[in-house]
């Protein structure tokens, strides 16, 4: 396998964006390359209001990850953006927490679930020529599920050779949608489970659940439509609500036997969930409506209990996007956390949740290094917490004149949710996988003293 696969309830969706792709001739994977990174210079973000500065990496203009996950308590940087194909090649790396150094990157197919750090993941495949509905429409998309299977090594037998097996499988096609903007699938991973959601396909709305440890559907139920949804998932189900620019009139519940969409909490006419983050038998979320105001909800177990924590102001370009990442993180224990970039797409700002009355506490300012105000302010950056910090992932932005086309900045953060102090690590630039040398990653660390 690529990377470790020892799975914590790791949330992943699918991205707001499609990249489509056309399966090529071919099949399996190669086998995975690896590429070192490397470094050059180191910088110093600068401070804001409650921060800390430390030291930072200066590793820019990276194409490889737009994601980061917590694959049994290590980090894993994963990318590039874009739903999975076996068109398409993906990296991986490890970052290590405590000193942000990454490790060697890993190339493999993105049809490999473990370059997602998964045990299964969804295959797209875009068929050219073949209509969802009528001749010169939309072309219809399949969705196949890569399941992680034991290495098979290859046989030597005499002068023959029977090449060995990949350590992964791509099953049968268990959804078909049309190429349109708003019906592209998200899915969302926990307690053993892939949850893939499809608004528009050939049985309408559905939602499948499947199974990590076989890659088999292992439910099939029948969904109220619901664009683009928030999905999260914990250990009673999985729980789904309409985002901003979306529609729906509730946040439903599957359980994780269910096979019906429960409606646990009706939304008024105009609202939606800014936010939505799960976490034990825990699901907390923001009703909004145009932006005026969050009413902060809990729904604990699964019975959906509800329980109110007040209405607030709402933050400032803290919206979630239709299958994008949560915006939210923590697990309501220490309080939640979340990042907005000012007016001005100069700053990002860490913010601290309560739980109980959804008090605002700011933890830290960040400053990125952006080329334009607006690589921010519209930008998919990810984050989670792990062991007291919260680690944030500035993905690359992408080219004004190439809208498939990272360019510049990216970095990686990790936030000390008690003090504040920030420490940056920015990623790796593109290294081809054919020349570089399989070494490991040097950093330079320059110690800055912390202010508040």
């Amino acid at each position: 396998m690529i990377l470790l696969l020892s799975l914590v309830a790791v949330v992943v969706v699918g991205f707001a964006v499609a990249i489509v792709v056309q399966r090529s001739g071919g099949g399996k994977s190669a086998g995975p390359k690896v590429v070192s990174s490397s470094t050059t210079s180191t910088s110093v973000p600068k401070g804001g209001p409650s921060s800390g500065v430390a030291a930072s990496v200066n590793l820019s203009k990276s194409d490889e990850y737009s994601s980061i996950s917590d694959v049994g308590g290590k980090l894993v940087l994963f990318g590039p953006k874009g739903y999975p194909s076996m068109a398409m090649t993906c990296n991986a790396a490890a970052l290590n927490p405590s000193t942000l150094a990454l490790g060697d990157r890993v190339s493999g197919s993105c049809a490999d679930p473990a370059t997602e750090g998964q045990r299964v993941l969804p295959v797209f495949t875009v068929e050219r020529g073949v209509a969802w509905s009528k001749p010169g429409g939309a072309s219809t998309v399949t969705v196949e599920v890569s399941h992680a299977a034991p290495l098979t090594p290859a046989l030597h037998l005499g002068p023959m050779v029977m090449a060995g097996l990949p350590d992964y499988r791509v099953g049968p096609v268990v959804m078909r949608f049309p190429d349109q903007s708003g019906s592209w699938p998200v899915w969302a991973y926990g307690d053993g489970y892939m949850w893939l959601y499809g608004s528009t396909t050939t049985k309408g709305s559905e939602l499948l659940r499947i199974s990590e440890s076989t890659g088999a559907v292992a439910a099939h139920v029948h969904m109220p439509d619901l664009p683009g949804p928030i999905l999260v998932v914990d250990k009673d189900g999985i729980w789904m609500a309409p985002p901003a620019n979306s529609h729906g009139s509730a946040v439903f519940h599957v359980g994780v036997r269910g096979s019906v969409a429960i409606p646990v909490f009706h939304l008024a006419s105009g609202e939606y969930a800014a936010w939505m983050l799960a976490a034990g038998h825990s699901v907390w979320f923001a009703a909004s409506s145009s932006g005026k105001g969050w009413a902060l909800w809990q729904l604990v177990g699964s019975a959906a209990q509800r329980r109110s924590h007040g209405t607030i102001a709402s933050l400032d370009n803290e919206v979630e996007i239709p299958g994008g990442a949560s915006t939210m993180v923590g697990d309501g224990s220490g309080g939640l956390w979340t990042a907005v970039s000012n007016a001005s797409g100069t700053e990002q700002i860490v913010i601290q949740v309560d739980p109980t009355s959804g008090a605002f506490n700011t933890i830290a300012s960040i400053t990125p290094g952006y080329a334009r105000p607006a690589d921010l302010l519209r930008g998919a950056w990810q984050a989670l917490t792990l062991d007291g910090s919260m680690y944030l992932l500035d993905p690359p932005a992408t080219s004004p004149k190439s809208p498939k086309t990272p360019d510049g900045f990216s970095a990686v953060y990790r936030i000390n949710l008690r003090t504040g102090a920030v420490t940056q690590s920015t990623v790796p630039v593109s290294v081809p996988a054919t020349k570089a040398p399989a070494t490991k990653a040097s950093t330079t660390t320059t110690k800055v003293a912390t202010t508040t």
